[in-house]
């Protein structure tokens, strides 16, 4: 029997990319199941992480969102304090930041906002 790929299963506290829209590239915390289509996410401000950048608490459809391995033991429809509380005590920041997902996607922010100059720079140091 082929084993199941258990880190993908969409449920309360598990850490999601959001794939398209306003907050393409950041990550939230599903809190609540809405349908099968749909789930509430939110995503407190942290300083920490560019990525991790205040994702206001709204519905998500399932189509815009990767579920992520790293997973926050939460309860269901937790308020901000609680849910802030939450993922600096299991240091799901952490976790999130040291997956190679995360270091590509912060990678290419970094390419991509870079200057003329600056991109110069590393095409010369590329050919060296």
């Amino acid at each position: 029997m082929p084993e199941t790929n258990q880190w993908r299963f969409i449920e309360v506290g598990r850490l999601v990319l959001i794939t398209k829209g306003k907050y393409e590239n950041k990550v939230a915390t599903i809190l609540d199941v809405v349908d099968q289509n749909r789930v509430l996410i939110d995503s407190p401000a942290c300083k920490d992480s560019a990525v991790w950048a205040g994702v206001p608490r709204h519905v998500a459809s399932l189509k815009d969102l990767e579920p992520t391995p790293v997973k926050t033991e939460i309860t269901r429809g937790l308020r901000v304090g609680g849910l802030v509380k939450a993922l600096d005590t299991q240091n799901t920041i952490g976790k999130w930041t040291e997956l190679t997902w995360a270091k590509k996607i912060m990678h290419r922010q970094a390419r991509a906002n870079i200057n003329d100059f600056d991109r110069f720079r590393v095409d010369r140091a590329r050919r060296q």
